[in-house]
């Protein structure tokens, strides 16, 4: 063995500012297990040759055979190596080929699910006429390492016609009968499996950066230190200051490990009552992906959790509220059919600049069972919650049937739930495309004081509704109605209601520079065991937005009018003026400006308001965004004159480090908050916040979706907000939604901030979708389900995201 020489290094500022970074992270994680993140060295260990040397032998036999038997764990980026070592172009064809010609190898046709057992037809360039194995397959795997070209047959043109003519998957005989095997040549030594995390720990002495991060799954670890001071309206100041971890680790044959943990402590400002605990913390341990037996895996929890989102917790119209607890879950599933159970303590998130778990009362568990048939879902949950303050105790049940797909023309779910207590509820949504006309339509029923979990569920009404969009190349018309009648079984202690909705919405695209439209809603009430029997409102609103040299100008007005019998009327009138300015070099530029006119309860207010927003670098990679909004405020305390300021920036000083820092001042509303929107809105309130951040990665992944494997990562950012206008963009004066959940790929949640921001760290390049829990978002605001947000995500860079939230109905 040649002895190892150290490598002279350079004593350079920058170098030593980033070993005394890793010296304070290493520190700050200490209060978890560290996950080694280089595990190489130069000389090859006895197991590591073991393992080389049993996958020549396996891709010797397979190229003998004609097919590859899928080992448990096996990818499609691990068997493609095993043929074009260094060969990218190759290996990418040979990836397409077998997904392609192996349908039945892949669970739900998903090409990162491979059957474990499956049999992979190969092309004709791969395979060859049998032949004994000599000397020079046994020492591959060690002439591979040491730079030696592996043993491949010689290049060929790729033969398409030859290729669809190959045979195609021939199913294991633990699955299905197939045609018999060739005769295989004498027993081979016991094929050792590709697990990396059962060899014997090697030395990280003498590995180079290089060589860690191309060794096999991806670990990742971060440490954020960040403290936030605070102004609150009621005065004096506060500081809230925390850390939080995160550590990955992606494993062959036991799913991906995703550890979190975060301590925090606050000092309230004098003279104000913290909700929660001055202190706390949160820890949460992630296992993804984790095979059982053939064809399933689990995805797995523990510590602090939110109860694993299903089917049977969104409809159009009404939601069953998931419930965070201390505790675990678990989802068992094989594509069709999904197991989950759960159980734990209820609590909620405290804290601003760092989120921790503050336990309140009470004790949930849940089971629950989903199969999916061809265009049917079924599905059923139980759930039992015993000792919370908020809802007395119960049991209760629900089950659905939902038909349709994502894309299919018809989309239909029925649900029912019923508790302990002999309440009932029920509900149908209806969806469904003939051409360009799309309609949606429901009825539901709820018994008064329905319970299910901690959260108040929408309970005491009935009613129906429908909505229907017409679209064309040029213009799209919309509509719907509502009926909703509360207090249903007319109890005189409480107010009872009967509300009649409807709405028009048309746009019109004129050219290709100049779109407008327009919309109205009527909304006629009745009200009995109440002070106003009859009320009635009307809301207008037009558009129109224009592109010019100067960029997208867009020029609103509304208008609200509200009546009640026996009080004074309540008129909203606003006109605003948004501008999307050309890009000045990688600088983004927004600007509005508005002016509203307000008379509640005979009370009279004007506004007037500018604002400006911008984002983009501002040197070298400092990333960076900030809005300021004016106003000018005349009402019955007189005139003010008030500034919302909100900022961001972010700054990668050094290798692996990242400082940043939030600014908000909320001084004022800004804009007008039309009835029945139910947007939370803060004033008087400043925070500034400032962190630093460490983070690291290596390895390559074992799988990641659509095939895109490699080193590297990048980052998704954006902002999570409630669209008044409906435009899909961010305006200055649109505020941002507060602790809202999101999932990366349907696996990984996050939560927005007091601004509504988010940041998902360390994705790997390429596409990825993003989810929102819709259950926990105040009504009427939604996601929109059947587009979710998609972010490509750059090597090294940041996918910014602005996600609307917008009105289900008028």
């Amino acid at each position: 063995m040649r002895p190892i020489v150290p490598t002279p290094v350079a004593h350079n500022s920058r170098r030593t500012n980033a070993r005394l970074g890793l010296a304070v992270a290493r520190a700050l994680v200490a209060i978890i297990p560290a996950t080694p993140l280089h595990a190489a060295q130069h000389a090859l260990s006895p197991e590591r040759q073991a393992i080389l040397a049993a996958r020549d032998r396996k891709a010797a036999e397979a190229r003998e055979e004609g097919y590859w038997i899928v080992a448990p764990g096996e990818h499609l980026r691990l068997i493609a190596q095993q043929f074009f070592h260094g060969d990218r172009k190759r290996q990418a064809r040979l990836r397409e080929y077998l997904v392609e010609h192996n349908r039945d190898a892949f669970v739900d046709g998903d090409p990162d699910r491979l059957v474990p057992g499956a049999r992979l037809a190969l092309p004709p360039d791969v395979v060859q006429a049998p032949r004994s194995a000599g000397p020079a397959e046994k020492s591959a795997g060690i002439a591979r390492e040491k730079g030696a070209a592996p043993i491949a047959p010689p290049p060929a043109a790729f033969d398409r016609r030859a290729a669809e003519a190959a045979p195609t998957t021939v199913p294991a005989p633990e699955f299905a009968p197939g045609p018999p095997p060739a005769p295989k040549p004498p027993p081979a030594p016991a094929y050792v499996d590709q697990l990396i995390e059962g060899m014997a720990p090697e030395s990280p002495e003498g590995t180079s950066r290089e060589e860690a991060e191309l060794l096999p799954g991806r670990r990742y670890v971060s440490a954020e230190y960040r403290a936030e001071a605070r102004e609150p309206p009621t005065g004096g100041r506060g500081l809230e200051q925390g850390v939080q971890v995160q550590l990955r680790r992606e494993t062959l044959n036991y799913g991906d490990f995703f550890l979190e943990g975060a301590l925090r402590d606050t000092r309230a400002p004098a003279g104000e009552r913290l909700a929660g605990r001055r202190d706390g913390g949160r820890f949460t341990l992630f296992q993804q992906g984790f095979p059982l037996v053939e064809g399933w895996l689990a995805d797995n929890a523990l510590g602090v959790v939110r109860t694993p989102p299903d089917f049977l917790n969104s409809s159009y119209r009404i939601y069953l509220p998931t419930s965070l607890m201390s505790g675990a879950s678990t989802v068992i599933s094989d594509g069709k059919h999904s197991f989950m159970g759960y159980a734990g303590h209820i609590g909620r998130l405290e804290g601003s600049a760092v989120q921790t778990f503050d336990p309140t009362s009470g004790n949930v568990a849940g089971l629950a069972y989903t199969q999916r048939t061809g265009p049917w879902t079924l599905g059923g949950q139980a759930i039992s919650l015993r000792g919370s303050s908020v809802v007395p105790d119960h049991t209760a049940a629900t089950a659905a049937a939902e038909y349709g797909s994502i894309g299919a023309f018809v989309h239909d779910k029925a649900q029912v739930v019923v508790d302990d207590h002999s309440r009932f509820g029920a509900w149908f949504d209806g969806d469904s495309t003939s051409g360009r006309l799309r309609q949606r339509f429901g009825l539901f029923h709820l018994d008064p004081d329905l319970a299910w979990s901690e959260a108040p569920m929408v309970n005491d009404q009935r009613g129906a509704y429908w909505r229907g969009d017409y679209q064309m190349l040029r213009y799209t018309i919309s509509g719907g109605a509502d009926y909703v009648q509360t207090n249903i079984d007319d109890d005189p202690s409480r107010t009872a209601t009967r509300s009649a909705t409807g709405y028009g919405t048309f746009s019109l695209r004129i050219d290709r520079n100049l779109t407008v439209g327009a919309g109205l809603t009527y909304q006629q009430t009745r009200t009995r065991h109440g002070a106003s029997p009859r009320g009635a409102s009307l809301s207008g609103n037009g558009y129109a937005a224009w592109t010019t040299p100067l960029g997208l100008s867009r020029f609103d007005l509304t208008a609200f009018r509200g009546t009640a019998s026996g009080a004074p009327g309540s008129t909203i009138d606003t006109l605003s003026w948004s501008q999307d300015w050309p890009s000045w070099g990688p600088v983004s530029l927004s600007s509005t400006l508005g002016y509203s006119r307000e008379n509640d309860l005979g009370a009279r207010t004007t506004r007037s308001t500018a604002g400006v927003s911008a984002h983009g670098p501002l040197f070298s990679d400092t990333l960076w965004d900030a809005s300021v909004v004016y106003g000018r405020v005349d009402g019955a305390q007189g005139v003010e004159n008030n500034v919302n300021v909100s900022a961001t920036a972010s700054w990668p000083f050094a290798r692996n480090w990242l400082a940043l820092a939030q600014l908000s001042v909320n001084t004022f509303q800004a804009a007008p908050v039309i009835p029945g929107t139910d947007v939370p809105t803060t004033q008087n309130d400043k925070r500034l916040l400032i962190g630093i951040r460490y983070e690291e990665s290596s390895g390559t992944p074992y799988q990641t979706l659509g095939l895109r494997n490699g080193p590297g990562s990048g980052r998704i950012v954006g902002v999570v907000f409630f669209d008044d206008n409906g435009d899909g963009m961010r305006q200055a004066t649109e505020r941002g939604a507060a602790n809202v959940t999101l999932y990366l790929d349907g696996r990984y949640p996050v939560t927005t901030d007091a601004q509504g921001r988010f940041t998902f760290s360390l994705v790997s390049p390429g596409s990825h979708s993003l989810r929102i829990l819709n259950e926990a978002l105040p009504l009427p605001w939604s996601s929109d389900d059947q587009h979710p947000p998609i972010a490509d995500v750059p090597l090294r860079g940041d996918a910014r995201l602005d996600i609307p939230l917008t009105k289900i109905r008028p």
